[in-house]
């Protein structure tokens, strides 16, 4: 799994090495493409993420007419923000860099499901903490049992 997103002057992807179970640590990688003027990261990070949505839909068809009501809840089960390399890092520009680290995700947490009406997925996102806006990869989404 790998995506990759360009902003804040790095294009930065993020994919692990293996699969995601619960309870066991599995490698993942930060990339980090610089753009044409070199950067200064604090630190590179992944943010680990569970999220639950519950969606209903109520149909009424009172006095003749149709009314629908749509409910949606969404809750995030599980959020950790991991540091991969800390810094001051010196990324040079037109660089390319592999940051590799660990993630593990408890066994107590909620696994992949998709239902009727609710849906728990997990998703991942490697960083690069530069002043202003941080490059990210956005949200990759995994599978996790």
């Amino acid at each position: 799994m790998f995506a990759q997103r360009a902003g804040g002057g790095a294009t930065v992807g993020v994919e692990f090495g293996g699969e995601p179970r619960m309870g066991a640590s599995v490698p993942v990688t930060v990339h980090v493409k610089v753009e044409d003027a070199p950067i200064t990261p604090a630190r590179i990070y992944v943010i680990v993420q569970g999220q639950e949505t519950v969606e209903l839909v109520h149909t009424d068809h009172e006095h003749g007419h149709m009314d629908r009501d749509h409910v949606r809840r969404v809750t995030t089960t599980f959020h950790e923000e991991i540091t991969i390399q800390d810094g001051p890092l010196q990324l040079a520009a037109n660089s390319q860099h592999a940051f590799e680290g660990e993630i593990q995700i408890p066994e107590q947490c909620e696994s992949t499901y998709h239902g009727n009406h609710a849906r728990h997925v997990w998703m991942i996102s490697g960083g690069v903490d530069v002043p202003g806006n941080d490059p990210d990869s956005g949200w990759v989404t995994f599978d996790l049992y």
